[in-house]
């Protein structure tokens, strides 16, 4: 009773659902029905050598391969596929707009890959994304604007990489997503003024985006803060310089 008090509006609200939404997606089963087309651990090298995939497929696995680079053009004629699944390869390099040509897709899977940078076109010409996952890799960088437009995200997994930060301008601030949840547990994080954003929109009831699971994201540094868990700083906005130097950035 203590513990709920506590809790926002926000959270009371909002946590059985995102506690589906998580538990659902960390699992990643291939779903029943519709067409899957489905070539896992074949050691592939890149999609082009997957052969004509047929044009009625809504769900594309190519897991466990030794695909190095997503080019773009490479997904050419799929028009009812939502889910692409590439997860456990070797993929170091997706070209800008490798996904433009599969508008209809809802669902990116790249976990354990070797993508260090998450660039400002990867996801562009995507708009129907709803789930992006992009857990451990080894990505210390997302450039500015690298999921603009996707204002239908729901689910994005950031969690076991090297991010220090998180810019609001990762994002479009003008037309942001309404829901989404962010997971960036196990990652290097400074919570310092630069994260203020995050922090202030995770706090209001209203706010567009919502840190998953805040007990087990810690952070980094800096020093006022060692070790601290992200829902330990709801009180320390003062110590995070928030009120003095946080300004919304708009991104051109």
């Amino acid at each position: 009773m203590i513990l709920f008090c506590h809790l926002s509006t926000k959270y009371i609200m909002s946590f059985m659902k995102k506690a589906f939404v998580f538990l659902i997606t960390i699992a990643f089963m291939p779903p029943v029905g519709g067409t899957n087309f489905n070539k896992y651990n074949n050691n592939i090298t890149e999609i082009a050598a997957v052969g004509e995939i047929p044009d009625t497929t809504e769900r594309l696995f190519l897991g466990g391969n030794l695909i190095s680079t997503i080019q773009t053009g490479s997904l050419m004629n799929l028009p009812f596929l939502e889910i692409i699944s590439l997860i456990n390869n070797q993929i170091f390099m997706v070209e800008d707009y490798s996904f433009a040509s599969v508008s209809s897709v809802t669902t990116i899977d790249l976990r354990q890959n070797q993508l260090e940078i998450v660039t400002r076109n990867m996801f562009s010409g995507a708009p129907n994304l709803e789930n992006i996952y992009l857990s451990r890799i080894v990505i210390h960088t997302v450039e500015v604007k690298a999921f603009k437009q996707l204002n239908r995200l729901e689910v994005l997994k950031l969690d076991n990489n090297l991010l220090t930060t998180l810019q609001e301008s990762v994002f479009d601030a003008q037309n942001p997503p309404s829901n989404l949840n962010l997971m960036l547990n196990n990652n290097p994080l400074q919570c310092d003024w630069q994260m203020c954003w995050l922090k202030e929109l995770d706090l209001k009831d209203d706010g567009w985006i919502s840190v998953y699971n805040p007990w087990n994201t810690r952070c980094d540094g800096p020093p006022q803060f060692p070790s601290w868990t992200w829902n330990a700083l709801d009180t320390q906005l003062e110590k995070f310089f928030c009120k003095l130097t946080y300004t919304t950035f708009y991104a051109p």
